[in-house]
Protein backbone atom coordinates (compact mmCIF):
# COMPACT_ATOMS: atom_id res chain seq x y z
CA UNK A 1 0.00 0.00 0.00
CA UNK A 2 1.48 3.17 -0.94
CA UNK A 3 1.65 6.04 1.12
CA UNK A 4 -0.77 8.14 -0.94
CA UNK A 5 -3.59 5.23 -0.73
CA UNK A 6 -2.86 4.57 3.27
CA UNK A 7 -3.18 8.53 3.42
CA UNK A 8 -6.88 8.70 1.57
CA UNK A 9 -7.98 5.03 3.34
CA UNK A 10 -6.90 7.24 7.31
CA UNK A 11 -8.86 9.93 5.71
CA UNK A 12 -12.07 7.80 5.49
CA UNK A 13 -11.67 5.77 8.16
CA UNK A 14 -11.25 9.42 10.48
CA UNK A 15 -14.50 10.49 9.12
CA UNK A 16 -15.82 7.22 9.52
CA UNK A 17 -14.98 7.58 13.42
CA UNK A 18 -15.73 10.96 13.93
CA UNK A 19 -19.46 10.12 12.43
CA UNK A 20 -20.54 6.95 14.41
CA UNK A 21 -18.71 8.98 17.72
CA UNK A 22 -15.61 6.75 17.92
CA UNK A 23 -16.50 2.69 17.92
CA UNK A 24 -14.24 0.05 18.72
CA UNK A 25 -11.80 -2.00 16.07
CA UNK A 26 -15.07 -4.59 15.16
CA UNK A 27 -17.76 -2.12 14.53
CA UNK A 28 -15.24 0.36 12.67
CA UNK A 29 -14.92 -2.65 10.45
CA UNK A 30 -18.43 -3.10 9.70
CA UNK A 31 -18.68 0.40 9.22
CA UNK A 32 -15.74 1.05 6.70
CA UNK A 33 -16.50 -2.71 4.78
CA UNK A 34 -19.56 -0.79 3.50
CA UNK A 35 -17.97 1.56 1.88
CA UNK A 36 -14.52 -0.07 0.82
CA UNK A 37 -15.11 -3.29 0.10
CA UNK A 38 -11.36 -4.29 -0.05
CA UNK A 39 -10.41 -3.48 4.11
CA UNK A 40 -9.41 -6.00 5.96
CA UNK A 41 -9.40 -5.98 9.77
CA UNK A 42 -4.72 -5.83 9.47
CA UNK A 43 -5.71 -2.33 8.11
CA UNK A 44 -7.88 -0.93 10.71
CA UNK A 45 -5.84 -2.28 13.23
CA UNK A 46 -2.81 -0.64 11.59
CA UNK A 47 -4.90 2.21 11.32
CA UNK A 48 -5.97 2.11 15.62
CA UNK A 49 -2.16 1.61 16.63
CA UNK A 50 -1.12 4.62 14.77
CA UNK A 51 -4.09 6.87 16.68
CA UNK A 52 -2.41 8.65 19.46
CA UNK A 53 -6.02 9.16 21.62
CA UNK A 54 -6.93 5.62 20.70
CA UNK A 55 -3.52 4.32 22.11
CA UNK A 56 -4.44 6.78 25.37
CA UNK A 57 -7.84 5.22 25.98
CA UNK A 58 -8.02 2.14 24.74
CA UNK A 59 -8.99 -0.20 27.36
CA UNK A 60 -7.01 -3.07 29.02
CA UNK A 61 -7.97 -6.13 30.24
CA UNK A 62 -7.29 -7.04 33.77
CA UNK A 63 -7.35 -10.32 35.01
CA UNK A 64 -6.74 -11.57 38.78
CA UNK A 65 -5.03 -14.47 39.12
CA UNK A 66 -6.04 -17.13 41.21
CA UNK A 67 -6.09 -17.50 44.67
CA UNK A 68 -5.28 -20.85 44.39
CA UNK A 69 -6.71 -24.06 46.62
CA UNK A 70 -6.53 -24.40 49.95
CA UNK A 71 -4.14 -27.25 51.29
CA UNK A 72 -3.36 -29.16 54.18
CA UNK A 73 -1.05 -31.93 54.77
CA UNK A 74 -2.91 -33.18 57.74
CA UNK A 75 -6.33 -33.02 58.73
CA UNK A 76 -6.48 -30.20 61.44
CA UNK A 77 -3.01 -29.20 60.27
CA UNK A 78 -5.04 -25.85 59.40
CA UNK A 79 -8.10 -24.45 61.41
CA UNK A 80 -10.12 -21.81 61.24
CA UNK A 81 -11.40 -20.39 64.85
CA UNK A 82 -14.28 -18.25 66.43
CA UNK A 83 -14.90 -17.08 69.95
CA UNK A 84 -18.23 -16.54 70.31
CA UNK A 85 -20.31 -14.14 73.36
CA UNK A 86 -22.91 -16.09 75.41
CA UNK A 87 -23.88 -13.43 77.93
CA UNK A 88 -26.77 -12.57 75.77
CA UNK A 89 -27.97 -16.40 76.83
CA UNK A 90 -26.27 -16.17 80.33
CA UNK A 91 -29.59 -17.09 82.32
CA UNK A 92 -30.34 -20.15 80.44
CA UNK A 93 -26.66 -21.53 79.77
CA UNK A 94 -24.79 -20.06 83.17
CA UNK A 95 -21.83 -22.18 82.73
CA UNK A 96 -20.84 -20.81 78.89
CA UNK A 97 -19.93 -17.11 79.08
CA UNK A 98 -17.55 -17.62 75.96
CA UNK A 99 -17.61 -20.59 73.46
CA UNK A 100 -14.29 -21.31 71.25
CA UNK A 101 -15.50 -22.37 68.14
CA UNK A 102 -12.52 -24.33 65.98
CA UNK A 103 -13.11 -25.87 62.50
CA UNK A 104 -10.60 -28.17 60.23
CA UNK A 105 -10.53 -25.78 57.24
CA UNK A 106 -10.48 -29.07 54.98
CA UNK A 107 -13.36 -31.29 56.83
CA UNK A 108 -16.30 -30.57 58.20
CA UNK A 109 -15.56 -31.65 61.18
CA UNK A 110 -16.27 -28.99 63.85
CA UNK A 111 -15.38 -28.84 67.68
CA UNK A 112 -17.05 -26.45 70.55
CA UNK A 113 -14.87 -25.68 73.85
Amino acid sequence: MTDNNKLVLYQQLDKIMIDNLYPNAKRLYTLAKRNDSTITMKKIEDYLSNQKAYQVTKERKVTKKGMGHVVSFAPWSLVQMDLLDMQKYSYDYSQFKTLKKMKGVTTEFNKGY
